[in-house]
């Protein structure tokens, strides 16, 4: 009797052990996106994640899939390796991109002795998609209206030469003019009471409204070389054509060539109709005021005259770099402007030198923009930061750190947007390159 009894506890053990072997639980994972809040500045995916006790979850990975670059190719790149008990992921360095995309990716195993098996899974793409202006290239000029601060306009160069304006109340482009097929136009346009003029290498001039960008006249310039830096001094457009200072009759559009041997490469009418003009070259540089009269000369025979009344020559001694035609604003009175990689302010008065920028920070700067309260807000060069200067002091009042390498600042009412680069811009002046010659993907920022 107790050889029976033993023998049925004995089968007992071994059915309850069959038992509990056919019990063990291998369900494979299931993971499950259930949140995904974005923002600028973050981005936030909840998920559950499911599985059989007898799973082993050997990887927890977030990922990131961005456009970085010009060539338009995907980068996927691991963002974060989390323990398996991990139900969300926050990112906090969001790409100030269009679109970006994350995946969660799960390695995992059945919980025996062979570790080489695992097996992945992964969450159905979540998507972050946004609009913003881009621009396949840094624009030529950014400049704000003169009669509306939340209006700017763009010189932009995507694949043809555009003039494009921007509003700052809504955050996009609103009108575009096309002006060449082969965007071979000066780095700048001025504005002309309600005309926004634009000028090519050629010669092409062109009157637009500013409002309407309608075209409403159009000249050509008759050359010898380039059609390089001009202004408009009463009913005449006053342009250099390699070392020849000349000018088209407005009325008649007929093109005055005198040989006049200036080689400006910049020059500004002034409000008293003076010339302030500035160059550089490998080693110095430098800015003349010229007292200008649209008047017959007797001695030379040109139906103006120039005549120089101040000049940062000889005793300033500037670098090549410390005037650059290609950066220059002025404060709100016009009683300043600032040039050069360094942010060297001039006295238009005399033209003596006022605080260098680059003395307060040590940095190299890629443009400069006023503020109503006279606050500089400058780009800082191969960094994603903006500085602010206060107007009055020099001093270093604020950093403003940004998602873009920041090229063009720009104030409107809803405050502060910035044309920035998706790579490092570096820029050493004149010499070293054609104006803003850089061939970085560009989009407009808001802060």
């Amino acid at each position: 009797m107790k050889f029976y009894k033993v023998l049925f506890v004995a089968s007992l053990l071994i059915l309850t052990g069959c038992s509990l072997d056919d019990e063990a639980d291998s369900t494979p994972p299931e993971l499950t996106i259930t949140g995904f809040n974005t923002s600028k500045e973050e981005v936030e995916l909840v998920w559950e994640l499911s599985k059989g006790a007898d799973i082993i979850i050997e990887d927890l990975l977030v990922y990131r899939e961005t456009f970085t670059d010009n060539s338009g190719r995907t980068f996927f790149e691991l963002i974060e390796s989390l323990p398996s008990s991990a139900k969300n992921y926050k990112d906090l360095n969001v790409p100030y991109l269009p679109k970006i995309s994350y995946v969660v990716k799960v390695n995992y195993r059945l919980n025996t002795d062979d570790l080489s098996q695992t097996t992945l899974i992964e969450s159905e793409p979540q998507v972050f998609s946004r609009v913003f202006p881009e621009f396949d290239q840094v624009p030529f000029q950014v400049s704000r209206d003169p009669a509306d601060n939340n209006i700017y306009h763009i010189l932009d160069r995507s694949g043809t030469a555009q003039l494009a304006r921007y509003d700052g109340s809504f955050n996009r482009i609103i009108q575009r003019h096309e002006l060449s097929q082969n965007f071979e136009y000066y780095d700048k346009f001025i504005f002309s009471g309600n005309k926004i003029v634009t000028g090519d290498l050629t010669g092409t001039i062109s009157f637009i409204d500013k409002d309407t960008y309608n075209v409403d006249t159009q000249y050509t310039a008759e050359l010898i070389d380039d059609f390089e830096t001009f202004g408009i001094v009463g009913d005449r457009l006053y342009f250099v054509d390699d070392f020849s200072f000349d000018y088209i009759d407005l009325t008649s559009g007929e093109t005055l060539k005198f040989g006049l041997g200036q080689g400006f490469k910049y020059f500004e009418v002034l409000e008293n109709g003076t010339l302030l003009t500035l160059g550089s070259g490998p080693h110095t540089s430098g800015a003349s005021i010229y007292e200008f009269g649209p008047d017959l000369d007797p001695v030379t025979g040109w139906d103006f005259s120039l005549t120089r009344t101040e000049s940062t020559f000889p005793d300033q001694n500037l670098d090549g770099n410390d005037i650059d035609e290609f950066i220059v604003s002025w404060n709100n009175d016009r009683s300043q402007f600032v040039t050069g990689i360094e942010g060297r302010f001039f006295n238009i008065a005399d033209l003596s030198p006022g605080p260098v920028l680059q003395n307060v920070t040590g940095k190299n700067y890629l443009s400069f923009l006023f503020h109503q309260n006279g606050d500089i807000y400058a780009s800082v060069q191969k960094e994603r930061m903006i500085h602010v200067f206060d107007g009055q002091t020099f001093e270093l009042k604020q950093e403003i750190p940004t998602k873009l390498y920041p090229i063009f600042p720009m104030l409107t009412d809803n405050g502060l947007s910035c044309i920035g680069a998706y790579e490092q811009i570096e820029y050493w002046g004149y010499d070293y390159g054609y104006g803003s010659g850089f061939n970085s993907k560009c989009a407009l920022e808001t802060f």
